[in-house]
């Protein structure tokens, strides 16, 4: 049996969904033109698995490599930020004279395990915390908001229909008789509305 307990939400609801992309749904909208645009509603796809040389060379292309190479031969200065950021890039690209290679440093791995969320989580600590220093003293390691952003775009997969992303991966698309089923309009309803888009 189909839960159609998302799609009860979305119809009751006025706007979009959170974290949906499309036409917001308005008090004036026909049932019909309510059903085309939850039909077009689009959201972000799943975490995915990064190859470590394509964060790599997001990081190249940037130059940030050039000021967070620099920031790695720093020391610990005792405090919170500089300390996590300094970790973090250590953790990146290695630190200078260690024998423990960073995960960038290594173009054998094949993959970065964003899409663990433990994973997922570290990355985008070690960015934020590169992230708080350039932006507290900009060119001191390089990771800048437009490079943080690129780097945690490439952990998103390609959009999904938000029918897909609620469970409604059999159906081509909602029509009135789901909402029938889902006791959101009447059969005679249902009727009217097919006969209009056929």
């Amino acid at each position: 049996m189909i839960d159609y307990a998302p799609l009860v939400a979305a119809w009751k609801m006025i706007g979009l969904p959170a974290g949906v992309s499309g036409t917001s749904i308005t008090a004036k909208m026909t049932d019909a033109d309510k059903l085309a645009a939850i039909n077009d509603w689009q959201v972000a796809g799943p975490i995915v698995d990064i190859p470590v040389q394509q964060l790599l060379a997001e990081i190249e292309i940037s130059t940030a490599i050039f000021a967070l190479e620099t920031f790695a031969t720093g020391q610990p200065d005792g405090t919170q930020p500089h300390d996590s950021a300094l970790m973090a890039a250590w953790l990146l690209i290695g630190k200078p004279g260690s024998v423990v290679p960073g995960a960038l440093a290594n173009p054998n791995s094949p993959l970065f395990k964003t899409s663990d969320p433990k994973t997922f989580a570290t990355l985008k600590g070690m960015l934020d915390a590169l992230l708080a220093i350039e932006l507290a003293t900009p060119n001191t390691t390089g990771i800048t908001q437009t490079v943080n952003d690129s780097i945690l775009a490439m952990t998103v997969g390609p959009t999904l229909a938000w029918k897909d992303a609620n469970g409604f991966i059999d159906h081509n698309h909602f029509n009135a008789w789901d909402l029938f089923n889902a006791g959101l309009i009447s059969a005679a309803e249902a009727d009217a509305i097919e006969a209009a888009r056929q």
